[in-house]
């Protein structure tokens, strides 16, 4: 034990000087990630990622914040009402999510809609007039066979969305 000690003692100024030039590769690293960060405009919530309303059986999530956005998935309700209560049921769905997040439908900026018969379009508009305090969202509209029990009386509409966070 004698020795080690004794052999570090007449190391000390070259173990002074290998940790001094390691904590300058280490300083140059931080300094280049941090440009690299800067250049590409990331900032630590650029790379934060939460998940809300995780269904393990269906292994899927209603909601991911990733970001300045947040995605939203099967938002559906009412199955089996008419067209009108799933739009509503779906949107009720929508709301309660975002909630998770501190945001409304306001803050819905895109909407992927699908449809059992596309022709029910008019009722989801009236809805949407009804609910988003005319702050619309971008959207597209899907005609879709849902792979959902029920079959016909079943499932006629669910919604996706993306909403801006900040």
């Amino acid at each position: 034990m004698l020795d080690t000690i004794r052999n570090l003692w007449y190391h000390k100024y070259e173990i002074k000087f290998l940790i001094k030039i390691i904590r300058n590769y280490f300083a140059f690293v931080k300094r280049k990630m941090q440009c690299i960060c800067m250049f590409l405009n990331f900032t630590e919530d650029t790379i934060m990622i939460e998940r809300y309303d995780v269904n393990e059986e269906w292994a899927h999530c209603g909601i991911i914040k990733a970001g300045d956005f947040c995605f939203l998935n099967y938002c559906v309700g009412n199955v089996g009402g008419s067209i009108e209560q799933q739009v509503n049921g779906a949107f009720d769905e929508m709301e309660k999510r975002l909630a998770l997040v501190g945001l409304t439908l306001e803050n819905v900026v895109q909407m992927d809609c699908l449809f059992r018969d596309i022709w029910d379009i008019p009722v989801m508009e009236k809805v949407i007039k009804e609910r988003f305090g005319g702050k619309y969202p971008v959207r597209k509209s899907i005609q879709t066979e849902f792979a959902h029990f029920g079959g016909e009386n079943g499932l006629k509409f669910q919604a996706d969305a993306v909403a801006y966070c900040k």
